[in-house]
Formats: C-alpha cells, sequence, structure tokens
C-alpha cells in the first residue's frame, strides 16, 4: 500500500510549492537587490539634480559636496554648499553651509499632515554692499530664492533649526571696509 508521501498527488504539490518558493524568493532577492542599488545611486542622483538646479539660479551660480540620503527618517542632507553671484566680482560667497538636513516630521503624518523640518550648521550669509551693483548682494527678498527652496524640498517648512550661524553685512569700498555681522 501507498502512503502519503508517495502518492502522486502528493508529489505534485510538493513540487508546486517548491516552484513558488524558489519564484517568491527569486522575487524578493531581485527586489531587495533593485532598492540596495537604487540607495546606493540615490545620492549620487540627488547632487547631480540638485547641482544642477543651483546653476541655473539667475546671476548665481552653486554647488553641493556631497549628499546624504536617510530613508528611515524621510530625510536627505547635503554637505558642502556654497552659493556665488557669477555677475560682477563678489570677493564672498553670498551663502555658504557645512551641513544641511531636510526631514519629515513623522509626528504631524499621523495628523495627516506632510510637513518638514530644516537643521543647518554652520550657515554664513553675506550681503556685500558694492560701488557697482553688479558686484553687490543685496537682492535676497527675491522670488528666485523661495522658487530653488521649494524646488530643493516642495514640503512646508515646519521647523528651522540653525547652529552656528553668521549673517554678515559688507562694504569692501567704503573707508574704512565695513564688515558687521551676528553670530549664534
Amino acid at each position: 500500500m501507498k502512503t502519503v508521501r508517495h502518492s502522486p498527488v502528493f508529489q505534485f504539490v510538493r513540487k508546486q510549492m517548491r516552484r513558488w518558493s524558489n519564484r517568491w524568493l527569486i522575487t524578493i532577492g531581485i527586489v531587495v537587490a533593485i532598492l540596495i542599488v537604487t540607495r546606493i545611486a540615490l545620492p549620487f542622483i540627488l547632487r547631480t539634480q540638485i547641482n544642477q538646479r543651483l546653476q541655473k539660479i539667475p546671476d548665481y551660480r552653486g554647488q553641493v559636496e556631497d549628499v546624504g540620503v536617510s530613508l528611515l527618517r524621510g530625510a536627505y542632507s547635503m554637505n558642502g554648499i556654497v552659493i556665488h553671484k557669477s555677475s560682477g566680482h563678489v570677493s564672498q560667497p553670498f551663502l555658504t553651509v557645512k551641513h544641511l538636513d531636510f526631514s519629515l516630521k513623522w509626528g504631524d503624518l499621523f495628523h495627516g499632515k506632510i510637513v518638514s523640518e530644516i537643521d543647518l550648521k554652520k550657515p554664513r550669509l553675506n550681503f556685500v554692499q558694492a560701488e557697482k551693483a553688479a558686484s553687490s548682494q543685496l537682492d535676497v527678498t527675491d522670488q528666485r530664492w523661495q522658487n530653488v527652496i521649494n524646488d530643493l524640498f516642495p514640503i512646508e517648512i515646519t521647523h528651522l533649526d540653525i547652529t552656528d550661524g553668521e549673517v554678515h553685512y559688507v562694504a569692501p569700498d567704503r573707508t574704512p571696509p565695513v564688515d558687521i555681522f551676528i553670530k549664534n
């Protein structure tokens, strides 16, 4: 008498289970491999996109040295941000930031809001007044800066934290040269 394990139906079911489990394992493996490759490539793709956007600011040029991504926090960070005025000769960059972190506020997601927070480490903003308008950088209330921020992080910002920040007003053409600043 044949046992259940040796019956053709049992053998068929067993073979089908192996096929399906192998297919699921292969599918899961492919998905995990795609996620790993995407996670590795994402910072390079973001850095390229951010640098291209910063190059499109009228009269200004910018660059980011490094971009990091934290998928679990819903965040990305930028290191070594420098924005220079490209028209005229300005001795100092308009903006430098050592580290900038954009992240989602997970607690507000439970209340149906998608909001974010920004942390800036060592930002320095330089307002330069020169004899020629092309060499000055005083026009920061311009709509183009809001467009850049919206392009880089299009979610409502509810919290901004600045650590070791500086704002400088520089007038190098005056006698004596002026450099007034606010720290922290």
